[in-house]
């Protein structure tokens, strides 16, 4: 089990010019709502009625979150602003 010790932001985007996003992000966002991390995936998961589907949406970052703490363990650097591709 994880322990959390605050909520880390993360922006899920189907957007890949992350350059562009992280821009507008820091322009728009006050510091403390600015994402720390950023997932491109093709498609953004979405329930059948056409929402975001939170719950898949959370399982992919903690599977980026989980692939970036693993090559940071066995490669020695930091993988911030991951571009994992969904598959699914």
């Amino acid at each position: 089990e994880i322990q959390k010790f605050g909520e880390q932001v993360v922006l899920l985007t189907e957007s890949k010019d992350m350059d562009n996003v992280r821009d507008v992000c820091q322009r728009v966002l006050p510091k403390y709502w600015q994402p720390r991390s950023y997932l491109h995936v093709n498609q953004l998961p979405m329930t059948e009625t056409g929402k975001p589907a939170r719950k898949e949406a959370e399982r992919l970052v903690a599977l980026a979150i989980e692939i970036s703490r693993l090559f940071n363990l066995f490669f020695g650097s930091c993988l911030v602003d991951t571009n994992i591709t969904n598959t699914t």
